[in-house]
């Protein structure tokens, strides 16, 4: 099952997929929007994976999240939940809220490391040490991780995309090879 959460609070020029700058109100009514036509679904059974992509998914407060997935849940079996994230937004709490909710993956949209790369897309760039733990956090709460790096964006060399490479293996210093 894949859920799609069209709201950033940028528009990045490199995203193809549906979004909307970020709006409180239009976010809380596609919340409630959402869980309403879960609610009136027929869908049941078992699925393997729930996945929330966007945009921005962790635009939504991890209370958010959870009513979402209680209405999936009531529809049908949920063996993975996985959710993409956008670090400038992420942090330790929220983290931990979105493990008790029952998710098992975090893909953490870094795109690069390189200040003047993402300046190109439209996207602040996190530091490193801030990637690092965030890295460290979800590790800590036992989820599966990914780290998305893009290439091929604006202003990205070979050699920059090979050292956003380097300095993301040398954040999981326990990764198995």
């Amino acid at each position: 099952i894949y859920i799609h959460v069209p709201f950033c609070r940028t528009l990045c020029n490199f995203c193809p997929f549906y979004k909307k700058l970020y709006n409180f109100n239009q976010c809380s009514k596609y919340v409630d929007a959402l869980i309403s036509e879960i609610d009136s679904s027929t869908v049941s059974g078992q699925a393997n994976w729930v996945y929330f992509g966007g945009g921005t998914p962790n635009i939504l407060t991890a209370h958010q999240l959870t009513r979402i997935l209680e209405a999936v849940r009531s529809k049908v079996n949920v063996e993975n939940i996985g959710i993409e994230l956008l670090p400038d937004i992420l942090n330790a709490d929220y983290i931990k809220e979105i493990k008790i909710a029952g998710f098992t993956r975090a893909s953490i949209g870094v795109e690069s490391l390189q200040t003047h790369v993402l300046k190109g897309t439209g996207r602040s760039a996190p530091r490193k040490e801030t990637i690092a733990e965030l890295v460290k956090q979800v590790k800590y709460r036992g989820m599966w991780l990914n780290i998305d790096i893009m290439i091929g964006l604006p202003g990205q060399t070979g050699e920059s995309f090979i050292e956003d490479i380097g300095e993301i293996i040398k954040m999981d210093p326990d990764r198995k090879s």
